[in-house]
């Protein structure tokens, strides 16, 4: 597959969805202009093509890095190769794109026809060679993919979207829903579900019974409980730290390895088998972190060759650990008793501790897992989805919830300076400026911790807040739900 072919897709599966985002109407036409585009490029069940696409388009789930250059570093590259001053630099680019910028140094014809494949090796070269260098080995509508790509930018379009178009094409095997796309994606990866969809031999409906080491999974949802009566069947859980999930796997025999995974399946750190807490077995435990150290194991979802644990009540799975040799603490979440009062938990709770109310059945990762209690109530945690500066400097931010799986925006706020300059600074690390237009900035996982006291039904927008302080901790699908803040309307 040409790079070029991948651009053109690129463009038209983006241009289609915001064209329907901004007009719902248009939905229908969107789709299958964009399905008709995939299936020019893309002629039959070709999972190998599928697969050339998501590395190029989708830089999450991509076989190769994430990001291959920081837009810091594009920027000093750019500067020192045209003699011009950083302080230049930023004036100029100021709330504009970077990438249509990088493309303009291309010509509008030629290059050197590029396949996808070629073009994410050359990624490899941007550093050695500079950014004008590279630059030359393409036409323009390449490049726009190229260094879309190689700075890691948003993908044009979902990937549940993505892949629920692929099952569309002809001779695929079947059909698949959405849901169903949303669902396999909790813990396969979109490979497995592109090579399900190609294969006559496997349906792609089938369930997923067991969460397997080595394969990561989208962390169920943490519901915010309001109420200071405990629901039926729940044990509490004090929350110290960040939750992650440790997988140790096994290769070749009698190698283990571990690898620390966040709750939106993007990998942390790894680990050597001498930092393990256990030796002889795969597994897969949700620890406690304290900065980059695991302080606890807090819950087991796969052990040996059972990769159904998680299928178990949570007292049955705790209890499996009282077998094992692990060498980190054990956290062990109290049963409460239905209607009993958890003020006096959330009174003994310190600063920046919370709890968590563990339903004491299985652990469904396409479900929700319990419910999640604050220290003060109505603590919702907020997607950054725009940010800005009025003439008179102040920062403007533009804040979302998540509506399943997509974002919805339900307030705007000016914040004060320490908060402003948290985010900016943290939105620097990734060359982004903040200038007097928005400028969308979803895609960097920000959360913002707020205090949300009035939320309005009929337009489903927060009326009354405090934004407290941005959480580099948490990431995208730590977001709170819609639902959440239409629950409180309901209070």
């Amino acid at each position: 597959m040409l790079l070029a072919e991948a651009a053109k897709l690129s463009r038209i599966l983006r241009e289609s969805y915001i064209a329907w985002r901004i007009d719902p109407t248009k939905k229908s036409g969107a789709f299958y202009d964009s399905l008709s585009a995939l299936t020019t490029l893309v002629k039959n069940d070709d999972a190998n093509a599928g697969e050339q696409l998501i590395d190029i388009l989708y830089p999450k789930y991509s076989r190769y890095e994430r990001q291959f250059v920081s837009l810091m570093w594009v920027r000093e590259d750019v500067c020192k190769s045209l003699g011009v001053s950083p302080v230049y630099w930023d004036e100029v680019m100021v709330g504009k794109p970077i990438v249509p910028m990088l493309a303009s140094e291309s010509s509008g014809v030629g290059g050197e026809g590029w396949t996808v494949k070629q073009a994410l090796l050359a990624m490899h070269r941007i550093e050695n060679e500079g950014v004008l260098k590279i630059a030359q080995e393409m036409h323009e509508e390449e490049a726009v993919l190229f260094w879309s790509r190689a700075i890691g930018e948003q993908e044009p379009i979902p990937i549940d979207r993505f892949l629920q178009m692929f099952s569309y094409l002809p001779n695929v095997n079947k059909v698949a829903s959405l849901p169903t796309i949303r669902e396999k994606l909790v813990a396969m990866s979109p490979f497995e579900i592109l090579n399900r969809l190609c294969s006559e031999r496997v349906e792609v409906e089938e369930t997923s019974s067991y969460l397997q080491p080595g394969q990561p999974f989208r962390a169920p949802l943490f519901k915010v409980w309001t109420s200071m009566v405990a629901p039926q069947g729940v044990y509490a859980d004090v929350v110290k730290g960040p939750r992650r999930y440790l997988h140790i796997t096994e290769f070749p025999p009698g190698n283990f390895k571990g690898i620390l995974y966040s709750r939106d399946r993007q990998v942390i750190t790894k680990f050597s088998s001498s930092e393990l807490p256990i030796f002889n077995k795969e597994v897969i435990f949700e620890v406690e972190m304290r900065g980059v150290n695991m302080e606890k194991v807090t819950d087991v979802f796969a052990l040996g060759d059972d990769w159904k644990v998680s299928k178990l009540p949570y007292s049955e799975r705790m209890a499996l650990l009282d077998k094992e040799e692990i060498s980190l603490p054990i956290n062990r979440a109290k049963l409460l008793e239905e209607g009993s009062d958890i003020g006096y938990l959330i009174e003994s709770l310190e600063e920046q501790e919370s709890i968590r109310l563990l339903k004491s059945g299985p652990m469904e990762i396409k479900d929700d897992a319990g419910w999640l209690v604050l220290q003060k109530a109505f603590h919702i945690h907020l997607i950054l989805s725009a940010i800005c500066k009025d003439d008179d400097f102040n920062t403007h931010l533009r804040l979302s919830v998540l509506d399943g799986y997509e974002t919805y925006e339900v307030a705007e706020v000016e914040v004060d300076t320490t908060v402003a300059q948290h985010i900016r600074t943290r939105l620097g690390r990734h060359g982004v400026l903040v200038g007097k237009t928005w400028m969308p900035v979803d895609e960097y996982g920000i959360i913002v911790i707020s205090e949300v006291t009035g939320f309005d039904l009929n337009k489903m927008r927060v009326t009354k807040m405090t934004v407290k302080y941005a959480d580099d901790s948490l990431g995208f699908s730590d977001a709170s739900q819609l639902t959440d803040l239409i629950e409180i309307a309901g209070d």
